[in-house]
């Protein structure tokens, strides 16, 4: 199943029409719920065969981690927004998909370049749900945090 307002059957699917199958392929998954998101990890971990691994959401830590690019070498530089390719209080439209790109829609994974940990899209193009309930965040299904 693909809830997604940006595919073919989606109820944004005139704005992504001129997208090729291949690339549409690879915008991420919208309007999925906390709960939906759950069934999908329950359904890749039943095809597991290795032992030892287990699918899950990350916590808000970890995902603040990845979204980092890693380890901060100080406080001053943990003290930024953005971590690309060095920290910065800047994000450009240039390097993720936000109101700026004016895009008025998702954008394949992979679009823009990968943070210090080689990790894509952390920044922009949609919001992820995170494991752990987070109390700043009113009005979030399940109290989990969606960034």
């Amino acid at each position: 199943k693909n809830p997604s307002e940006f595919s073919r059957n989606g109820i944004k699917k005139d704005v992504v029409s001129e997208i090729s199958d291949a690339d549409l392929k690879r915008f991420p998954v919208d309007l999925l719920t906390w709960g939906g998101c759950q069934d999908f990890i329950k359904s890749l971990n039943e095809q597991v065969k290795e032992t030892g691994w287990k699918y899950r959401l990350p916590t808000e830590v970890e995902w603040e981690y990845a979204c980092r690019g890693g380890p901060m070498a100080d406080k001053a530089e943990s003290a930024f927004d953005f971590y690309l390719e060095k920290p910065t209080n800047t994000l450009l439209a240039s390097q993720a998909n936000f109101m700026d790109t004016n895009l008025k829609r998702t954008n394949k994974v992979g679009s823009y370049a990968p943070n210090r940990l080689g990790i894509y899209d952390m920044h922009g193009n949609i919001g992820e749900w995170c494991l752990d309930e987070f109390p700043a965040a009113p009005n979030v299904p399940d109290g989990t945090v969606q960034h």
